[in-house]
């Protein structure tokens, strides 16, 4: 679970407006029995699990649970702050004995309205 926290419709106002914001790390784990991660590089992708939203789809879409938030999609965000739209890969994480680190946050595609604005999402991560 990633927390992006509570944010006030208010600062959602227009779209393209970000607001909130949780960092969280995916570990490959390297002890694992044939996993060798020397000289190798990953790409991760996110596939969300609760629709999309944005002009082409690339932001991860709200659930739809009783009186939940309008115009918002959750935007994941790779270690340098550049744009992790869904489907398409992260650029590549090169150290892979380090955790491989993202942020997400709120996204407005519209005024957003109130109410709780939760997603899933799963992602791939495509080493070699």
């Amino acid at each position: 679970d990633v927390s992006l926290g509570s944010v006030p419709a208010s600062s959602l106002a227009t779209a393209g407006a970000v607001a909130g914001g949780g960092a969280f790390t995916l570990t490959i784990d390297t002890t694992a029995p044939g996993c060798s991660v020397t000289g190798k590089k990953a790409v991760v992708k996110f596939l969300s699990l609760s629709g999309t939203a944005g002009a082409s789809g690339q932001w991860i879409g709200i659930t739809p649970d009783a009186g939940h938030a309008s115009n918002v999609a959750v935007q994941i965000k790779d270690k340098d702050g550049n744009d992790v739209q869904l489907g398409l890969g992260s650029a590549p994480y090169l150290d892979l004995t380090q955790p491989l680190r993202f942020t997400a946050n709120y996204i407005a595609t519209g005024t957003a309205t109130s109410g709780p604005a939760n997603a899933k999402a799963a992602f791939t991560v495509d080493y070699q």
